[in-house]
């Protein structure tokens, strides 16, 4: 889980956390990163696509308390 604390979101502590794990990804031999996220969690979501992740699929109601459907994203890593 990659969690920007409020205070510092839309600062690009995210798209720099995401990219690291991208990293370490590669250099650990991994072939993909898959991930999940709320429908509704826009920001995360721009960050994903502009990182290079792209939308693969819909869990309905997968999220609880507010109900909410995944949006699962898959990045390829190619070295």
């Amino acid at each position: 889980k990659i969690t920007v604390h409020p205070d510092y979101q839309r600062l690009g502590y995210g798209f720099l956390l995401l990219k690291e794990l991208c990293q370490k990804a590669m250099h650990l031999n991994c072939k993909a990163i898959f991930l999940e996220v709320r429908s509704k969690n826009h920001p995360a979501r721009n960050l994903y696509i502009k990182s290079g992740f792209s939308e693969q699929g819909i869990r309905k109601k997968y999220y609880q308390h507010p109900e909410d459907d995944a949006i699962l994203y898959t990045k390829q890593m190619i070295p």
